[in-house]
């Protein structure tokens, strides 16, 4: 066979091995619709999400930058974030929104996502991360902010965190392999955190915290704050002694049941703001989707968002 030829031949294959077979990537991509803004220029808004080892698809960070501008909350508090550059993509395409993203040793990376035409970042820390054991590794993140629109001007001290996982449902008192536990003593943490450096802030504190709230004091790691009523309240215990159907963790690809993990405490500080026209409720985001949960479990994440509204 001549030279020739033969190269003819290998470009000929390779053209062939190249023709397009009539499917495009993006003909892959979700469909999603219909998502309904929470957006109200005289509030502000504050969103919790585990969203799942993100990207956890091809097509998360194509999902999370539709949710983020079609809900358009102003505050994001994102959970297991496990890439920055993919998050970083995605707020790149949102020209109001910025972030800041906090890593750890476990690769599950905590994150604040911002309107930044109402939000000013003052100041981001790590905290209790000499005691990131009963974090799970995974130390808090402390956000200062400062919102304002309207002429209105707002403070606040934003904790996002992502407690242990698991557990049988019993507190092993003094164990500290047991993982209600550890979430009794991350607790504990934030609560004194709290007191003895912001007392005088209006602080919320939000995130995936992997246990009940509303379960009877015997099992409750977060009986700390329960009992001092006082200055701490639950903004969703609503929703967790509410109907499962509005729980954050339905549990769509486990053997589990549903559970309300996801939960936002605020500090009396904030009680009033909270008894004025404020709104709580999980954001149903598989509705937005195609196919539904089954869609936004496979592409993006098993968490439902929950948000708190209020006026300041």
């Amino acid at each position: 066979m001549g030279m020739k030829l033969l190269k003819l031949l290998l470009i000929l294959a390779f053209f062939m091995g190249c023709k397009d077979n009539g499917t495009d990537p993006e003909d892959n991509k979700p469909l999603l619709s219909g998502i309904i803004p929470i957006d109200n220029s005289n509030q502000i808004e504050v969103v919790t999400w585990n969203v799942e080892r993100f990207p956890k698809s091809d097509f998360s960070g194509f999902c999370l930058e539709i949710l983020l501008e079609g809900i358009g909350a102003d505050i994001y508090l994102l959970q297991e974030v496990s890439n920055g550059d993919s998050l970083a993509k995605v707020v790149g395409n949102l020209p109001d929104y910025a972030y800041f993203l906090l890593s750890n040793s476990t690769g599950l990376k905590l994150a604040i996502v911002y309107n930044n035409t109402v939000v000013k970042l003052r100041s981001t820390a790590e905290i209790l991360e000499q005691d990131d054991y009963y974090f799970a590794s995974r130390p808090p993140l402390l956000a200062k902010i400062e919102w304002e629109n309207n002429s209105v001007t707002k403070e606040l001290s934003l904790i996002n965190l992502h407690y242990k996982c698991c557990g049988d449902d019993s507190i092993e008192v003094g164990n500290d392999r047991d993982e209600e536990f550890r979430r009794v003593k991350a607790n504990e943490l934030i609560y004194n955190y709290i007191n003895n450096e912001l007392a005088a802030e209006n602080v919320i504190v939000a995130g995936d915290w992997n246990d009940a709230i509303e379960e009877p004091q015997e099992t409750n790691v977060f009986q700390v704050f329960i009992d001092d009523n006082t200055n701490f309240q639950f903004a969703d215990m609503d929703i967790a002694q509410g109907s499962a159907d509005n729980w954050s963790w339905q549990g769509w690809s486990s053997s589990y049941p549903a559970i309300h993990f996801d939960h936002i405490l605020i500090n009396r500080n904030l009680f009033d703001e909270y008894g004025n026209n404020s709104v709580v409720s999980t954001i149903k985001v598989e509705e937005y989707f195609e196919n539904g949960n089954s869609d936004y479990d496979t592409y993006l994440s098993d968490h439902r968002p929950v948000y708190l509204q209020f006026s300041p």
